[in-house]
């Protein structure tokens, strides 16, 4: 499993099972952001390892004790002082939902971990992968063996209710057409064919 595999399965769950406007990676330091048909949007951070989540998780408990957290990256120092409304800062993107998306064997830690996210608005997910059984395959003429599903431990609550402005809406069409356009152009352009 690597971060961008696990950022394709958060976005398309956002697309196809929550029926979300659209989904993208990589903006504005949040590893998916959704738009919701109400305008409103969601980030996803992805945590794929056990010392990765549990950094991010130290940083949140600092936060909620009243303590400055002196070790961690300082944009989640600040996402998280944001969103738990201790810190005010203005950001270029702040989400009105936040959560978490780990992957079936940190499930678990995550959840032991519940007790003080279940106060937070903040969501937590987890994804597996579900493998098809040979007979389905052959009988629905499957040609994957199996999906990634995604599961939902906690729903996220609102961190604020203002709804995207038209301007951050114009930027991420922007972002997703390039991407679509770098995607294609990966995907079918040969150099020196007839398209040179």
């Amino acid at each position: 499993m690597n971060s961008n595999l696990a950022k394709l399965i958060a976005a398309r769950y956002l697309i196809y099972e929550k029926n979300y406007i659209g989904a993208i990676t990589e903006y504005c330091n949040c590893d998916v952001v959704g738009i919701k048909r109400s305008l409103y949007a969601s980030e996803i951070e992805v945590k794929l390892t056990k010392s990765d989540l549990m950094k991010e998780l130290r940083i949140i408990k600092s936060i909620l004790k009243g303590d400055h957290p002196i070790k961690g990256v300082h944009n989640k120092i600040w996402k998280h002082q944001s969103f738990l409304k201790q810190w005010k800062r203005e950001w270029n993107f702040m989400p009105n939902e936040f959560s978490f998306i780990v992957p079936k064997d940190l499930k678990d830690l995550l959840f032991s971990e519940i007790g003080y996210l279940a106060d937070l608005p903040y969501g937590i997910y987890y994804f597996e992968y579900q493998k098809y059984e040979k007979s389905m395959m052959s009988y629905y003429d499957i040609k994957e063996p199996g999906r990634w599903d995604v599961h939902c431990l906690k729903e996220p609550e609102k961190i604020h209710k203002i709804k995207i402005k038209p301007d951050l809406f114009l930027e991420l069409f922007r972002k997703i057409s390039t991407e679509n356009n770098s995607l294609r152009e990966k995907l079918y352009w040969i150099p020196g064919g007839e398209n040179e």
